[in-house]
């Protein structure tokens, strides 16, 4: 009673021992909250990096890799996919923290009460495999609803772009049918996203609270002795900070194969074949000769000009070479991807400076392709595979710069 008085003094180790215990608790707070400010840092910086290097790829895809490119699709990666892998920043670090802690928790357990600790041992061993398995289902499901999710947004996008046409021909009822389709297609599959998701949920939450019991339980059946007071708290304190680690493991590894699968649909992009915005060279004096075909021999076109002759007397030579250079020459054979067949063949296009050309043809005829040839955006078929850049140069020499207004929305690379 009397240490109880106001006037009694605490004694000297009970002093020190709560300035350790408020220092320690200070110091655990500024740490994990830095740490926490520097993964979400970390996160961020991540994100915007994905971000700018999707933007920067889609400038400079090919022609055949930007037609597989839709537009869901690279909002998806955007909006989705580039979150994912950032979110994944601030968790990435329970990977070494949580089996560290579980595995010192158990130590400890085993010393306070013996084999008896085995059993959680036990328990955390059966419900890693059932995590594992429930965790693989629920990608594969998320996988399959992000194709359903790419498809609906690519309805969506082509009904904003062509209401105009929609509107004028009642096709609403048809573009509804089809985007209510794939989207309940996406619902089923996230609905058994949500129930994996939360059979998971149930075992994470259910898992701290089997194990004590289970324990105590063999703790009395293989010792055949009350369990002290003692040894009970100190097990449930050692449960409790096990708790932690419990629930956070499951939420990584879920969180890890999300960004897995959102790392394997970025790598998909960007790994792709792209054309690099190099200027074209100037084009030669004199050249004036032009005649374009097709694969199809659809096309044929004549730019203004004589054909190039061999030029005998000093004179003629002297003359073509005070001719002004021609804004664009094209020659040779271009196709839209190395694995297919030329779209257009043995092309001769001079198209002298100062000159109004246009191109008649009917559909399929190749002149959509000897626009992106004028672009440099065809790859040039040659059989010089070691310089196959030079050789693109080589056949598009532009002299000046380029303007391009295009039918639809579309963004060259370098401008």
């Amino acid at each position: 009673v009397s240490s109880l008085a106001p006037s009694a003094e605490l004694p000297q180790n009970a002093k020190c021992t709560s300035a350790d215990e408020i220092a320690r608790h200070c110091t655990t707070v500024v740490s994990r909250w830095q740490h926490f400010q520097r993964v979400m840092r970390a996160g961020f910086r991540l994100k915007s990096i994905l971000t700018a290097e999707v933007y920067r790829k889609v400038l400079l895809l090919s022609p055949a890799e930007r037609s597989r490119v839709t537009a869901g699709k690279l909002f998806n990666l955007v909006s989705s996919d580039t979150n994912t892998v950032g979110d994944f920043c601030a968790m990435a670090y329970g990977f070494m923290s949580a089996p560290l802690r579980i595995v010192i928790t158990m130590v400890l357990l085993y010393r306070q009460l013996g084999l008896s600790a085995v059993v959680a041992i036990v328990c955390i061993g059966a419900a890693v495999p059932v995590n594992s398995r429930i965790v693989r289902a629920a990608a594969a499901r998320l996988q399959q609803a992000l194709r359903h999710t790419d498809t609906r947004a690519k309805l969506e996008s082509e009904l904003v772009g062509g209401i105009e046409v929609v509107k004028a021909s009642t096709w609403e009822g048809p573009f509804y049918i089809r985007i209510s389709a794939a989207r309940a297609q996406e619902l089923s599959v996230l609905y058994t996203v949500t129930l994996l998701q939360s059979l998971m949920g149930v075992l994470v939450n259910a898992i701290p609270t089997i194990i004590p019991v289970a324990t105590f339980l063999a703790y009395l059946i293989i010792r055949r002795e009350p369990l002290s007071a003692a040894q009970a708290f100190t097990a449930l304190s050692l449960f409790n900070v096990l708790r932690f680690p419990l629930f956070q493991l499951p939420q990584i590894v879920t969180q890890a194969t999300q960004a897995h699968v959102a790392l394997g649909r970025l790598k998909d992009l960007l790994a792709a074949s792209e054309v690099h915005a190099q200027p074209l060279p100037a084009a030669a004096a004199g050249s004036t000769s032009s005649v374009s075909k097709a694969a199809d021999g659809g096309l044929e076109l004549e730019a203004g000009g004589a054909a190039e002759t061999q030029q005998g007397s000093a004179d003629d030579e002297q003359q073509q070479q005070l001719k002004p250079p021609p804004a664009i020459c094209v020659r040779g054979d271009f196709s839209w991807a190395p694995d297919k067949p030329p779209a257009l063949t043995a092309l001769s296009l001079s198209v002298p400076r100062g000159t109004f050309v246009a191109v008649v043809g009917p559909t399929g005829s190749g002149k959509t392709s000897l626009i992106a040839a004028m672009l440099g955006l065809l790859m040039g078929v040659s059989e010089d595979a070691d310089q196959p850049q030079q050789r693109r140069q080589q056949q598009v020499q532009v002299h000046g710069s380029t303007a391009y207004v295009p039918q639809a929305p579309f963004i060259l690379g370098g401008t």
